[in-house]
């Protein structure tokens, strides 16, 4: 069974994987990326499996650790061998030759390096692949228990309750940073005002019609900006987080008593499991980049109403 130290390994490089993944669905020529994630992620893992099983693989040529590698397993040996061989050819050709593979190439490289990982992690480190995930290097509690709820509804199929989960984890995450630091400091950088969004808001009388609907739109288009700033502000990457916004469902939380609403946004696509996959990886990628700036700060762990 795979230590904690290997799980952390493992899960970096599903990271890498996963991100390869991505990469491989852009248009080209950004699609091309994919094949230099693909072999990072599958030269990393063959370098952990030699630490593992306490081989020296220093200088080993990447085709080489199939040979070093295969006596020192008791049960099993390493597959995919000659498929990692047309992925070494694609990554030689593109970085070395200025070789672009086409389309059908990076999508059966996907395919190859998947099944790679799913062959070969339970033969090296006695778990499954899909049993690896970055939810453990969430250090924030609450954010990792509803992580991994959304985990457990995604293998059981239900993706519309992973994505709810998801939603909340990625909300009380960014959205209720700004409180948190404000409440431990006067002056947190991360605060925006309060928001518009309330029903006493838009129905109390103003004078005049045209100001009224002047007030309403000025409201609107604050109340817009606000979560596009303090993604910003927090480092976050904004397109990644304006994909993960059409996805998941609208968040509410009430000022008082703390209890959260969801609304599905209209024209959002179905949920899949790639969908749920996304916004996973998402939420996890904010959180170690948001605990990295708390090491060391005691935080309170408060919410704030308003939209995700």
């Amino acid at each position: 069974m795979a230590s904690d130290t290997e799980m952390r390994r493992l899960a970096f490089i599903k990271h890498m994987f996963q991100t390869g993944v991505e990469e491989s669905r852009q248009p080209r020529p950004m699609c091309v990326k994919a094949i230099l994630s693909f072999h990072d992620s599958v030269e990393l893992f063959l370098d952990l499996a030699g630490d593992t099983l306490g081989v020296n693989t220093k200088n080993t040529p990447f085709l080489g650790y199939w040979d070093k590698l295969n006596p020192a397993l008791e049960t099993g040996e390493l597959t995919q061998r000659e498929r990692m061989r047309r992925l070494n050819d694609h990554r030689n050709s593109l970085k070395h030759g200025g070789r672009f593979p086409s389309a059908e190439e990076i999508d059966a490289d996907r395919a190859y390096v998947s099944a790679f990982f799913v062959d070969n992690t339970p033969t090296v480190f006695g778990v499954g692949f899909e049993e690896v995930s970055l939810i453990m290097m969430v250090s924030r509690e609450d954010i990792r228990k509803r992580l991994e709820t959304a985990r457990e509804s995604i293998d059981g199929g239900r993706f519309g309750e992973a994505l709810d989960d998801i939603a909340i984890a990625c909300f009380e995450l960014v959205f209720g940073y700004s409180r948190r630091f404000r409440e431990a400091f006067i002056d947190s950088g991360f605060y925006f005002g309060q928001s518009f969004r309330s029903e006493a808001f838009y129905t109390s009388p103003v004078h005049g019609r045209e100001l009224q609907t002047f007030v309403r739109k000025v409201a609107e288009a604050l109340d817009a900006i606000r979560p596009a700033m303090r993604v910003l502000a927090l480092g976050l990457d904004y397109k990644r987080y304006a994909k993960f916004r059409v996805l998941t469902p609208i968040v509410y939380r009430a000022a008082k008593g703390g209890t959260y609403r969801v609304l599905r946004r209209p024209g959002s696509p179905s949920p899949t499991a790639e969908i749920c996959e996304f916004c996973v990886a998402f939420t996890i990628e904010a959180a170690i980049h948001l605990q990295e700036f708390e090491a060391g700060l005691d935080l309170l762990d408060a919410g704030e109403a308003g939209e995700a």
